[in-house]
């Protein structure tokens, strides 16, 4: 008895920079025009028609002649016919099967390349609740017959064709089919946006009610994939897990690394009909409030109008807009300070040892006089508002020198009595016609 077929090796062994190096070695290049396409669509008709899936060289010459006389871009002729040909299997979109020589013509046959190419440009196929239902109970399927082979401690042999097998074929292909399915409902979700756009850009009467049906429709349709995906992922997952589970226990790596990936698989076809879901939500959301802001005031496009006008004619004559907005500036310290950690940025310059005296002698009598009021104040047991003892001692006093003197009295506030509670007012005080200040309420701490 011969040793069963060894096992394919995980996803984990596989070099991705080899992998890279080969695909980037093969010098595979892929030139599929309009007339190529055209002519591989005509072979996979005629296929499905004739029930066969080989072509002679006559069959291939008498497409080629039909599909010309339908799009009229092919050329006629037999020598057009072959270059057509033969081009087609230099891009691996046709291959030939008997290897025949040159006295015969050959077989011939759609590569799976090209078949994938018509698939995605002619006909792909529709994602909606109803076939993510049946594709998930044919995986859920599947899988229910391969945990149950799993379960049986049997040779290779049988690992292989009951476990491996089915895993690497069946559900591999029908996970393959719901992501197929994805790329064609993104595509359909793009087209969907590119219409409501041009409804909105043609009209905008018919687009207020023409663009709501198109909207809750795709938001419909992904709500009810999100619903049945979200059904069926637990008992997927528990059929994988519990294979993947098997085949640990069994010494069978291989197939417990596809079953991990295929658990990988279905999270993120989870995870995808999630996000689609609210992304359409927040698209949904950005072209309402564009119809509310934009659409129902603006019916007319007169604003719309007058900056494209704007635009057209301002290398003539230029223009600009502008903005002052800058609010009141009134509080000159952070709003959390720590005035004992703060006490020497805020000693004040004639304070500072070695700093000359202040030129100004007048100023700094005034100073001592109000710091001396705060101290003796607040050594009694009573609170003090700097900005109203500013006001009721120096309200002789010029604007000017108010201001100087009140940042003054701020510093020797915050670094002669740390312990002292702040409580800043809850709105700016004049001193003036022209100052405001933020007032600062000192308490003398409870001891």
């Amino acid at each position: 008895m011969s040793p069963p077929p060894a096992s394919p090796p995980p996803a984990a062994a596989v070099s991705v920079p080899l992998r890279v190096q080969q695909a980037y070695a093969s010098g595979f290049r892929l030139e599929v025009t309009p007339e190529d396409l055209a002519f591989l669509a005509g072979l996979a008709l005629t296929g499905e028609i004739d029930a066969t899936t080989e072509f002679d060289l006559a069959t291939l010459m008498q497409v080629h002649r039909s599909v010309d006389e339908v799009v009229g871009a092919l050329g006629g002729g037999g020598e057009r016919a072959e270059r057509a040909v033969g081009r087609l299997i230099e891009q691996r979109l046709l291959t030939r099967l008997d290897f025949g020589g040159i006295r015969h013509g050959g077989t011939y046959t759609l590569s799976a390349l090209a078949r994938a190419l018509l698939e995605h440009a002619l006909g792909p196929e529709r994602l909606d609740r109803q076939s993510l239902a049946v594709v998930l109970g044919s995986v859920l399927a599947h899988l229910t017959e391969i945990e149950a082979a799993a379960r049986h401690d049997a040779d290779p042999a049988h690992w292989e064709a009951q476990v491996e097998a089915p895993l690497r074929l069946v559900v591999h292909e029908l996970i393959g089919a719901i992501e197929r399915r994805q790329h064609a409902l993104d595509a359909e979700q793009r087209d969907t946006r590119q219409a409501i756009q041009a409804l909105l850009d043609a009209d905008w009467d018919s687009a207020l009610e023409r663009c709501g049906p198109l909207l809750n429709a795709a938001a419909g349709t992904l709500r009810e994939l999100r619903e049945a995906m979200f059904e069926q992922t637990s008992l997927l997952n528990e059929r994988l897990e519990a294979i993947e589970s098997a085949a640990l226990a069994g010494g069978h790596a291989a197939v417990a690394a596809r079953a991990a990936g295929l658990l990988l698989r279905l999270g993120t076809v989870a995870q995808w009909c999630q996000s689609r879901f609210e992304r359409w939500g927040e698209y949904t959301r950005t072209v309402n409030e564009f119809i509310r802001t934009q659409v129902r005031f603006d019916r007319e496009r007169s604003v719309a109008a007058r900056l494209a006008e704007a635009l057209r004619s301002y290398a003539d004559a230029p223009w600009a807009l502008v903005v002052n907005d800058a609010g009141q500036l009134l509080r000159l310290r952070p709003e959390a300070v720590d005035p004992a950690a703060d006490a020497h940025a805020a000693t004040l310059p004639d304070e500072a040892e070695g700093a000359p005296a202040h030129a100004d002698a007048a100023l700094d009598a005034r100073h001592a006089a109000l710091a001396a009021a705060l101290d003796a104040t607040l050594a009694g047991g009573g609170s003090v508002s700097l900005a109203g003892l500013l006001a009721a001692s120096a309200a002789d006093t010029p604007l000017d020198l108010r201001y100087a003197l009140y940042a003054r009295l701020f510093a020797h506030a915050l670094a002669r009595h740390p312990q002292a509670a702040h409580e800043p007012a809850a709105a700016p005080v004049a001193l003036g016609a022209r100052l405001q200040v933020e007032d600062l309420q000192l308490t003398p701490e409870a001891r």
